[in-house]
């Protein structure tokens, strides 16, 4: 396995010329985040060039000593470097970073539809249907130019599957793009990945989501292991999780199953926003999670040349592989990967997370996007309005959207839960302004 790096026009996306060949490399690939590249070279080696400041670049890999190469991974802009004046022989430290940077810099604009309380509607949305619209309307002012659409629309994600969920959600305008995506993404109702400039969306855990453990071939993380390190930590350990919301509104849990080595633990969660049962119990239900055992995160670092499985070729970030924990091979999922080249040889690092962890990110993801303020069920950290005045209506709320989520405790218990969200009521019947204290569902 290798690496080269062709330059690119970062305005019209025509090819110029391959990047000098690097002292060192470090490449970052990381489920849900951008794309990061690190560039180590000398400027007064053969073959070498002072890069210009304004420079895209493609990765291209070859897994047969060079015969074939391919592109991967995303386009990938120059953000940043450093150089020492004194150094004779002019090295030089590029950092690049995904295209969809480029959403950072284009911002939420205000849409066809009225405001409400200052935020742009989505009602009983998918995410292809508010990416697309927003990316598109960004382009038609010039914002997120080189980013291409990767065949998602309102309907079908970018492998034709029909999205399995849709939200009631208000965005400000003004708000960068890339919030949205992330925002999107931690509430779990898609994943994203860069293909070249093609910004790719997909249903959660469905082509990014990969089982590679079946079969008479599993993938597994395992030859030519050089380090393989393991964090645990009982940090978040507790057995009593208490929320403080709004209005003097408490919700106090017990979890029995968690260890009790150290007697009883209680954590306090304060949170403004939330006033109903069910966003508090979400948030409980994370911090018990959190808390119920201890925490593990297990990283692979192996030398290419002798690994039996190789990233991009064999597996990606969200795949599920197998990993050989001392006892036996389980399933995990990859969180991130790290390909770094000091010298000739490559070195693969791959971070993977245990079951509890990916539940406690989907919660986590779950509960990011309630206390954010950005769906339509609250917690976003300000005080309820006021009830209606007597004799007035309010209107039926509109955009109604019910996601349930289900899995397994740590007893094999099937355990489940109700997101709701709507859109917020302004007016009355009767079409006059109307403050809404609370809803009932």
């Amino acid at each position: 396995m290798d690496f080269r790096f062709v330059a690119y026009d970062p305005q019209t996306g025509a090819k110029l010329y391959q990047l000098p060949r690097a002292n060192s490399v470090s490449i970052g690939d990381t489920f849900g985040t951008r794309g990061t590249l690190e560039l180590t070279y000398f400027a007064k080696a053969v073959n070498a060039r002072d890069l210009p400041t304004f420079l895209e670049v493609q990765a291209e890999v070859t897994f047969d000593s060079g015969h074939n190469w391919a592109e991967v991974g995303p386009s990938l802009l120059r953000l940043s470097g450093s150089h020492e004046d004194t150094d004779q022989a002019g090295m030089r430290t590029l950092q690049f970073v995904g295209r969809e940077w480029l959403l950072g810099k284009a911002r939420v604009g205000n849409g066809d539809l009225e405001l409400i309380d200052g935020k742009r509607p989505f009602y009983q949305a998918s995410p292809g249907q508010i990416l697309r619209t927003l990316i598109l309307e960004a382009q038609d002012r010039g914002a997120a130019d080189g980013i291409e659409i990767g065949n998602f629309t309102a309907a079908k994600d970018s492998s034709g599957n029909a999205w399995s969920k849709v939200a009631t959600i208000y965005y400000g305008p003004g708000l960068p793009i890339s919030s949205v995506l992330e925002n999107l993404v931690e509430q779990g109702m898609c994943d994203y990945r860069m293909n070249g400039r093609t910004i790719e969306l997909f249903d959660p855990e469905t082509t990014m989501g990969r089982d590679l453990t079946i079969g008479n071939n599993p993938v597994r993380v395992h030859g030519a292991v050089t380090e393989a390190p393991v964090k645990y930590t009982l940090e978040d350990l507790a057995n009593s999780a208490l929320l403080m919301g709004d209005e003097g509104f408490e919700l106090e849990v017990d979890n029995p199953t968690a260890p009790d080595d150290y007697g009883r633990l209680e954590v306090t969660i304060e949170q403004g926003g939330v006033s109903d049962n069910g966003t508090a119990r979400l948030m409980v239900d994370e911090a018990l999670h959190r808390g119920s055992r201890e925490v593990r995160e297990i990283t692979r670092s192996q030398s290419a040349a002798g690994a039996a499985f190789l990233p991009f070729r064999d597996y990606r970030v969200g795949d599920y592989v197998q990993v050989h924990t001392g006892g036996e091979w389980e399933r995990y999922r990859v969180r991130e990967i790290q390909l770094a080249r000091d010298g000739q040889e490559w070195t693969i690092h791959t971070v993977i997370n245990d079951r509890l962890q990916e539940l406690l990110l989907k919660l986590a993801k779950r509960t990011s996007g309630i206390v954010n303020g950005t769906t339509g069920s609250g917690g976003d950290g300000t005080q309820p309005t006021p009830p209606a005045k007597p004799g007035i209506e309010p209107a039926a709320p509109e955009g109604l959207v019910i996601d349930q989520q289900v899995y397994l405790d740590r007893q094999g218990i099937a355990r489940g839960q109700i997101t709701a969200g709507w859109g917020a009521v302004t007016e009355s019947t009767k079409g006059t302004a109307v403050e809404i204290g609370g809803y009932e569902l």
